[in-house]
């Protein structure tokens, strides 16, 4: 079977990809903000998992995995955590959803269904890897309160790839013509 980057240009491929690294590189950036209430800290250390879930499905996969699994990493040291945790989290999901080989709905509410399983999936994978294999106790209220972070940016986030998809993306039809 044909993925959907076939059908386009390899240059074009290249460049989608590299406009969602950048996008993931902003919001890796901007995640580390947080917001401190009464003993409480809500972070939007979830939020890049967002921009994965809606990668173009014409972006070249080689360059989209390895720029994810780099910037994983770039995620890992800017948070202060243990290294490789998110770079295994967000490869593993952009190879499960492999954004390359599936038609997408661009309906805000379904795409917004499919971001609760990936932050539940997400959030189990971090409480997993901390119990089992960092034998660290993960703080269950943190990873509540980014998942409720990221959950209620999602619509932004959404908003602003359509915006931006209908200059980079909607170029091409399914059949590499132009339109």
């Amino acid at each position: 079977m044909l993925a959907a980057y076939d059908y386009i240009p390899a240059a074009d491929a290249r460049r989608l990809a590299f406009f969602s690294l950048m996008a993931l590189l902003i919001t890796c950036v901007l995640s580390q903000l947080s917001i401190k209430t009464s003993g409480r800290v809500w972070s939007f250390s979830f939020v890049p998992t967002a921009v994965i879930l809606l990668w173009p499905t014409r972006s070249s996969p080689l360059l989209s995995l390895l720029g994810i699994f780099l910037l994983g990493l770039l995620h890992d040291a800017l948070g202060s955590g243990p290294y490789g945790v998110w770079a295994l989290l967000w490869t593993s999901m952009f190879l499960i959803i492999r954004p390359d080989l599936r038609l997408r709905s661009r309906n805000l509410f379904v795409q917004w269904g499919q971001y609760v399983l990936v932050i539940l999936a997400i959030g189990a994978g971090h409480i997993l890897i901390g119990k089992f294999i960092l034998s660290q106790a993960m703080a269950w209220d943190n990873i509540v309160l980014s998942s409720v972070m990221a959950l209620a940016i999602f619509p932004l986030v959404w908003i602003v790839r359509e915006l931006a998809g209908q200059s980079l993306v909607n170029r091409y039809d399914n059949f590499g013509r132009e339109v």
